[in-house]
């Protein structure tokens, strides 16, 4: 056999999941070597660039013909096949895609359009596992096919198998690593799995090969936001919004951000587009009220929460909230209807409990109140605002976690809270290190290490990440997180020792920038420190006299870097807490 001069085309997912519809192409084995009819070149044609009906006229067309062969006969019915999918004909895509796969089974492209056929119909796990089996035909046939391994990542990731996800989306990678929509993937498959930092890697690589790929900056912005970080969501929000000035669940998303930042007047501006693009917004009206309490509006608040509540009688959030500002408006009583009313239609929501918490507390009667705030975290443990009104009570949630034995050093220790792990030290109160695992296995810290002038403020924590299998058979995975002192905020965590490659660490100038030992380049921007003085000037001096420089530290703090460096400052120094509870909401 020979390779076929046209590839047919194999549709991408369609799905909540976050990766991009689009087509790639493969070069499947055909008995032919003749270049396909003119019908069939004008039908490949029109499909590539969106003609469809065009596209499945010229492929009847070319069906008729009764002296095209079996494998070629396999390829226009596939073909026919994605263009009735694009046009949500499934049941005839169906149809052309199972008689392709009666006539010429041997061919990879029509296994992997029904399972993603199977995978867009979403009618439950089992159809979902009959388009795994046609993902593992079309490897079967044809193992270096990316988009095969792709797609069968995407089925994975459906059925919660993150790991497996993973695997594959590497796979992909492997094979096309220019590919931001496998990069994409496997990013959303590391943030499911709560390994948000590597998460993080693979939606900037993604968006560095593609900057038009505005799912990637979507994701990006949640993953941020889970490291509480809302001014970089709020960036890359605006970056996608950039692509689709219309797309309301941005403007929500970003206006979350904005009052988790605590600026509410941005967070305003952005419900109020949200109103103005979708007066029926539920999601919209609340937060533009959450807003507008924040600047002390409490009516124009209660009205836009009593307008969701009329969108949505079944809103428990809705309440919720409103029960909050009837505490604002001294209307205690009000607020306990609304409570209860959030209770009726939601007995186990974080926000009811919340707001009942508030009033609790409004009522002067704590030990209440903090029941009910530890009830909401027990429900949703990141709940921002009863983290929040815990804080403000002086109170720590209360968390089961178990120690893992002789795993810490130098007074790190290491517990676990299901497959999660987190170091801590009790030098460092304030600051949990939420340890990624990049693969089977427990944690143990390797090592602590405090930068020295000028970068004192951060540290560098070394951990085991778990086992990976390799050619050269299992190995180890070690990473590290980059801790920002003063905030006590994890900036990043790359892959310092994979494959026999270390990381190299490069500070310098505001930033510091890491090549992991996965090839992949992740820069941090850096806090702007103060004016040293004292010994730690003469520490800096010694340093700067040691680095072979054309200029000391000290002059780079007064040129024009200083303003690239007050903004780094910006970005990885939270901001100061507001003095309501709701300057750090964020939708749940």
């Amino acid at each position: 056999m020979q390779h076929d001069r046209r590839s047919p085309a194999i549709v991408g997912l369609a799905s909540a999941i976050g990766i991009a519809v689009g087509c790639v192409h493969s070069r499947p084995l055909l008995a032919q070597s003749v270049m396909p009819p003119p019908k069939a070149q004008e039908a490949g044609a029109a499909l590539q660039r969106g003609d469809l009906d065009q596209a499945i006229l010229l492929y009847n067309n070319a069906l008729e013909d009764a002296a095209v062969s079996n494998d070629r006969r396999a390829v226009l019915l596939t073909e026919r096949g994605v263009a009735l999918m694009k046009r949500r004909n499934y049941k005839l895509a169906l149809d052309d895609f199972n008689k392709a796969a009666t006539i010429y089974p041997e061919y990879p492209a029509v296994y992997v359009n029904r399972g993603n056929l199977l995978l867009v119909l979403n009618q439950g796990a089992e159809t979902i596992k009959e388009a795994i089996k046609d993902f593992d035909r079309a490897i079967l046939l044809s193992p270096g096919l990316a988009a095969a391994f792709g797609n069968r990542a995407a089925a994975q990731l459906k059925l919660g198998k993150m790991d497996l996800a993973v695997a594959d989306f590497t796979r992909a990678i492997e094979l096309q690593p220019q590919n931001p929509a496998a990069l994409n993937g496997r990013g959303r498959a590391r943030l499911l799995a709560k390994r948000t930092h590597a998460a993080i890697r693979d939606f900037t690589r993604a968006v560095t090969i593609n900057p038009g790929f505005a799912q990637s900056y979507r994701n990006r912005a949640e993953a941020n936001m889970l490291l509480d970080l809302p001014v970089e969501a709020a960036e890359d929000l605006s970056r996608a919004l950039a692509f689709d000035a219309r797309r309301t669940e941005d403007y929500v998303a970003r206006g979350q951000a904005y009052l988790a930042a605590g600026n509410a007047g941005a967070a305003v501006t952005d419900f109020v587009k949200v109103v103005e693009l979708d007066p029926k917004s539920v999601d919209g009206h609340i937060g533009r009220g959450i807003a507008e309490a924040q600047l002390d509006a409490v009516e124009d608040a209660l009205a836009d929460l009593s307008r969701a509540i009329e969108l949505d009688p079944r809103s428990a959030r809705a309440y919720a909230v409103r029960a909050w500002l009837h505490k604002k408006n001294l209307q205690s009583e009000l607020g306990e209807k609304d409570v209860e009313r959030a209770l009726r239609l939601e007995p186990v929501t974080a926000d009811a409990f919340w707001a009942q918490g508030e009033l609790k507390e409004a009522a002067g009667d704590r030990e209440a109140a903090v029941a009910a705030y530890s009830r909401a975290l027990g429900l949703n443990i990141r709940h921002r605002e009863s983290l929040a009104a815990l804080a403000r009570l002086g109170l720590e949630p209360q968390r089961e976690e178990t120690p893992v034995a002789e795993n810490g050093l130098e007074g790190w220790r290491v517990v676990a809270s299901g497959e999660q792990f987190t170091a801590t030290h009790p030098q460092y109160p304030a600051l949990r290190v939420a340890l990624e695992m990049m693969g089977p296995g427990q944690p143990r810290v390797l090592g602590w290490e405090r930068q020295r002038a000028p970068n004192n403020g951060y540290g560098l924590l070394q951990y085991t990440a778990g086992s990976l299998q390799s050619a050269q058979g299992t190995e180890m995975v070690e990473c590290t997180a980059v801790v920002d002192l003063a905030s006590m905020v994890v900036v990043g965590m790359p892959v310092t020792r994979l494959h026999g490659q270390t990381a190299k660490f490069n500070w310098d100038d505001g930033r510091l920038a890491v090549t992991g030992a996965d090839g992949l380049v992740e820069t941090i921007s850096l806090r702007q420190r103060p004016e040293p003085r004292g010994t730690e000037a003469r520490d800096i001096a010694a340093a700067a006299a040691l680095k072979k420089s054309d200029a000391p530290f000290t002059s780079r703090s007064q040129s024009s870097t200083g303003g690239a460096q007050r903004e780094a400052s910006q970005r990885h120094t939270p901001s100061r807490k507001p003095k309501t509870l709701f300057d750090l909401i964020f939708g749940n």
